[in-house]
């Protein structure tokens, strides 16, 4: 049966520090998988605005879904993890709130999200976006 299958929900994070005030140029980067296989789907970081915030689309595409077969039928989860110069980073999932508030602790030992939390680990925050598909 054929069916528009959202893989990642639409967020805007709101990252600020400890103090209250927001956090720009922060990285916060996404990664969907779908299960019951463990795939990757996509990961995607978006830079933080002068606001602190970072906006997040909806991702959706068809397929079509088997309810009888013996692995199960495919789900989605998005994971999340906010990093920035001299704070610590925060990792988290996705949930239906389509807004997320961040508040990062200050850190000064420069840790960053890893390769255990992506396939590859982000990179310092640039301007654009950046986005890696996964196997479809």
């Amino acid at each position: 049966m054929p069916s528009y299958s959202t893989i990642r929900p639409a967020t805007v994070f709101t990252v600020r520090g400890s103090d209250g005030h927001a956090i720009p140029n922060a990285s916060v980067t996404v990664v969907s998988w779908s299960q019951p296989h463990h795939r990757l789907e996509s990961t995607q970081t978006l830079c933080t605005d002068a606001r602190g915030e970072a906006r997040f689309e909806r991702v959706r595409r068809w397929e079509t879904l088997a309810p009888l077969v013996p692995h199960g039928i495919r789900f989605y989860a998005s994971y999340w993890c906010v990093d920035a110069s001299g704070f610590a980073p925060r990792t988290g999932d996705v949930s239906a709130s389509p807004r997320l508030d961040v508040t990062l602790q200050p850190d000064a030992s420069a840790r960053s999200c890893d390769k255990s939390f992506a396939p590859t680990p982000p990179q310092p925050c640039m301007t654009e976006a950046r986005t890696t598909r996964g196997p479809t």
